[in-house]
């Protein structure tokens, strides 16, 4: 019976969310910014609370109080995604680079300005390129960012290798990385699995990594940098994960 209650689980909370956000889209892209949000986050932390996902941020203090960062998480379960918007709402995010996958969704792509989602479309050199200015832009002007490095999610909940792109930005405007460390998403819901159990996601936060006197050259062992920042900061009291090779 503990299967089908956890299959029945995440019917009822993660697929409630997906099913379901399609119309929160339509909604959030007929209303200003700041109400569009505030819509998305009650969606995410109401399925968060049916899934019995208890939602722990520590290390908050070490957030920059002000000025513009580049935040950055690893992707260890698609059921993140209930609480993600929190955590990003804690930290003043104002934008957040997601996927260009996530606009397939029907009016995601819409409601994604109010949101200040960015989709980032990789594989495309030239849109790549032009998203990573508007960010360098965005961030000169005052504006926090965050990115997933590792461009999918974890096959076995592990840290995997950090693109360059998210530390190109941070390097071109000159501001620091804020690593984040999220535990606790594969023992919920473990890749591949339909099967979602109770349990907590631990949002850990690093200290920021000055990026000061670095070049564009630097990128690649800034974002292996930030890569064993977060995998300490996941497996802190566990042996390090193989997921950092790339593919």
């Amino acid at each position: 019976m503990g299967g089908v209650r956890d299959v029945l689980r995440t019917a009822g909370s993660l697929g409630r969310f997906f099913v379901a956000l399609p119309l929160v889209a339509r909604r959030a892209a007929a209303l200003a910014p700041a109400d569009a949000r505030a819509l998305a986050l009650r969606h995410a932390a109401a399925a968060r609370r049916r899934a019995g996902l208890d939602l722990v941020i520590e290390g908050a203090e070490r957030v920059p109080g002000a000025g513009a960062f580049v935040l950055v998480y690893n992707e260890g379960s698609l059921v993140q995604d209930l609480a993600n918007l929190e955590m990003l709402a804690r930290f003043g995010i104002d934008r957040a680079v997601l996927a260009a996958e996530y606009g397939l969704i029907p009016f995601f792509r819409r409601a994604a300005p109010r949101w200040g989602v960015v989709l980032l479309r990789r594989g495309h050199p030239t849109e790549v390129a032009r998203t990573l200015d508007a960010l360098v832009a965005a961030l000169r002007a005052g504006e926090r960012v965050s990115m997933a490095p590792q461009g999918r999610i974890s096959p076995d909940g592990g840290v995997c290798h950090f693109k360059r792109g998210a530390f190109l930005v941070a390097i071109r405007a000159q501001v620091p990385v804020v690593p984040v460390g999220i535990r606790g998403g594969a023992e919920i819901l473990a890749p591949g699995s339909i099967r979602m159990r109770p349990g907590v996601l631990r949002y850990r936060v690093g200290r920021p990594l000055p990026v000061a006197g670095s070049s564009e050259a630097d990128a690649p062992a800034l974002a292996e940098r930030a890569r064993r920042e977060v995998e300490q900061l996941v497996n802190s009291d566990d042996a390090p994960s193989s997921c950092a090779a790339p593919r």
